[in-house]
């Protein structure tokens, strides 16, 4: 599609809205459009085609009655106009149910306009008295049946009126059977209707022809809209295995148990494990961004630049958090990003961390689970540090002690807030969570995750969630 055009269609070269627009008013398109116009034509008119022949034929045949009525002596001739048409005009439905005549019907229904009227008209030339006269009004019902009901295409259908017209008023006045007025009166009726009709017609087509672009310019949309999003699922694709490439791989000899699911195929929350200069200790880093998708993943790998390149305060929970605090402030807009960084000594159990208005992990012990206390705090890039330090709420270093066979249990909120579909008031954190991790303490920390998450599962009843879970579970020695 040529730059700058989102709207049209392509046919062997772009047709603009404008140019379809000005071909559907003129009932005349390009070649290739054109024969495809007609495959759709006789699909939307064929049903028309037949209930209107049936009933057509019907009421032709049932002014049998009236021809006796109005002239007798003419009987023979009606019975042989009527049934004969009737047998003919029959022709048109049987035509609709074989594709390959499907091309003459149009023509084929124009034969049966003429005709139709032609064996009315038959009766005011071959009949006497008023009804002769009268009997105009019989190609008149014919004019407005095939016009309105049988769905003959505009210009065979004008054609159709312009040679019944003729038919009527020219033998008429050659013969000089009616007065010169009456003749007129009856012409004028007949032109009316013809008008009428061909209003009709037209309108008839205009709309199927308009309906038909409309409904080619939806498909090629949809095509092309097919086409993007299988481009875009392509580059999902791409996005998630690099974002799980992020993710820190198992380490083996380490307690350690993580998981990590988001609600689309790439998310905003992320962990990682930093290796300190004493083998006994371990960094713990996890982050939730605001929201979830692909805005969040990218600030998420914005997060993981700063990470890596703070390397310096991997030793220092607090200088990490403002240093990254310092880095990712001015570019995270009206997102906002917590945090919580620990360092563990597997062995010992003490902890050194800083929270960036991040949930406090769990303690969990044998007889007690409880949250790490953490001081207020503010999540990364919502505050200046000045605003954080005048509100008690910077980043600090804290030190606590986990009991040994413990276990520290860190996560996001998209597991303590992930609810019930059914009963939306019913949170994890307050329901099955506790629950959860007491059945499981026992369990070696991946197992534990692995349990955890699984409750999960059942609780929500599916792998459908809200927001992106991240669970992190460390044993202590």
């Amino acid at each position: 599609m040529p730059n700058g055009m989102n709207t049209g269609l392509y046919v062997g070269r772009y047709y603009t809205e404008g140019e379809l627009a000005r071909a559907v008013r003129r009932l005349s398109f390009p070649a290739p459009l054109e024969e495809a116009f007609l495959a759709y034509y006789h699909e939307k008119t064929v049903l028309f085609i037949r209930i209107a022949g049936l009933f057509g034929v019907l009421l032709y045949l049932a002014n049998i009655t009236t021809d006796f009525n109005s002239f007798p002596g003419l009987e023979g001739v009606s019975l042989a106009i009527r049934i004969g048409y009737s047998l003919f005009a029959s022709m048109a439905v049987v035509i609709t149910f074989f594709p390959a005549l499907r091309s003459i019907l149009q023509f084929y229904l124009f034969l049966v306009m003429v005709t139709g009227s032609a064996g009315i008209a038959a009766f005011t030339y071959l009949g006497t008295g008023i009804y002769a006269s009268l009997y105009h009004s019989g190609i008149m019902l014919v004019l407005v049946f095939t016009f309105a009901f049988v769905r003959l295409r505009f210009r065979p259908a004008s054609l159709a009126g312009l040679v019944i017209g003729v038919g009527y008023v020219v033998p008429h006045a050659v013969i000089g059977d009616l007065p010169a007025n009456q003749l007129s009166h009856n012409a004028m009726n007949l032109v009316g209707t013809i008008a009428v009709g061909m209003c009709i017609a037209y309108l008839n087509e205009y709309h199927l022809r308009d309906s038909f672009v409309k409904g080619l310019i939806i498909d090629e949309k949809s095509r092309s809209l097919e086409s993007r999003t299988r481009q875009i699922d392509r580059e999902m694709e791409i996005a998630k295995t690099i974002q799980e490439h992020f993710l820190p791989a198992p380490r083996p000899g380490l307690p350690i148990g993580s998981r990590y699911r988001p609600v689309e195929r790439i998310g905003g929350d992320f962990f990682d494990f930093i290796g300190q200069p004493d083998p006994d200790e371990i960094g713990l880093f996890i982050s939730d961004v605001s929201g979830h998708g692909i805005p969040a993943a990218l600030y998420t790998a914005m997060l993981r630049v700063a990470l890596s390149q703070a390397s310096a305060h991997h030793h220092d929970p607090q200088g990490l958090l403002e240093r990254l605090d310092r880095g990712l402030g001015r570019h995270v807009g009206d997102a906002f990003i917590t945090c919580f960084y620990g360092i563990l000594n597997i062995r010992t159990g003490e902890l050194r961390y800083a929270n960036g208005g991040h949930l406090p992990p769990l303690v969990v012990a044998r007889d007690s689970i409880q949250s790490l206390p953490c001081p207020p705090s503010v999540p990364l890039g919502m505050f200046s540090r000045q605003a954080a330090i005048a509100s008690s709420r910077s980043f600090t270093t804290e030190v606590a002690t986990l009991p040994a066979g413990g276990k520290l249990l860190l996560f996001t909120d998209g597991l303590t807030e992930a609810r019930q579909p059914a009963q939306q008031d019913r949170l994890f954190d307050e329901i099955g969570l506790v629950e959860s991790i007491v059945r499981a303490r026992d369990l070696p920390a991946q197992d534990f995750t692995d349990a955890l998450f699984a409750d999960l599962v059942r609780f929500r009843g599916g792998e459908s969630f809200e927001d992106d879970v991240c669970i992190i579970c460390v044993d202590v020695a």
